[in-house]
């Protein structure tokens, strides 16, 4: 056994030919074929028949044939030594900040945040994002309730939204 090289992470929605999408964070690594992990099938209750090469959604009944195909290269994505970085030492104690928000590990706490609001707001006009930015924007927002980071509301009050592309272009 040898250790394989991580180069990072990518947020995937996968549609597996089952009832539904499924939300992944998948990690980046150097593999020469892409490895579907047993923690995302457990994650979504899925089973896999080896023996007629398919994927079983007990909850739906649902079954969908597996087949091996090509895996895109995410050419975008950037590696740096964590010698390199000044700021490694201090982002290894607070890994809760770098590492992705799991609905797995239960919440230590029993905060919940609500305002309730009526009527228009006030002072916000509304602007539209260029198509590409749009598309980016739509894709992230429909990703993150699926990871449990925010729930849809009724609230006729919204924030501005400011969308940068990242240097590494995820």
């Amino acid at each position: 056994m040898s250790p394989v090289k991580i180069y990072g992470q990518k947020s995937v929605t996968l549609d597996r030919g089952l009832h539904g999408t499924f939300c992944w964070i998948f990690i980046i690594s150097d593999v020469s074929k892409p490895i579907t992990g047993a923690d995302s099938f457990c994650h979504f209750s899925l089973l896999l028949n080896f023996s007629r090469t398919k994927l079983l959604d007990p909850l739906t009944n649902f079954h969908s044939k597996c087949t091996e195909c090509p895996c895109p290269d995410y050419r975008s994505i950037t590696c740096i030594q964590a010698s390199e970085s000044p700021f490694y030492p201090i982002l290894k104690l607070f890994l809760i900040l770098t590492n992705p928000v799991r609905r797995d590990k239960p919440v230590n706490h029993s905060v919940t945040y609500f305002i309730i609001t009526h009527g228009n707001s006030v002072k916000v006009r509304v602007r539209s994002l260029s198509s590409t930015r749009y598309k980016i924007a739509k894709d992230e927002f429909e990703h993150m309730p699926d990871l449990g980071i925010i729930h849809r509301s009724s609230s006729n009050w919204s924030s501005a939204l400011h969308v940068v592309p990242k240097k590494s272009g995820d």
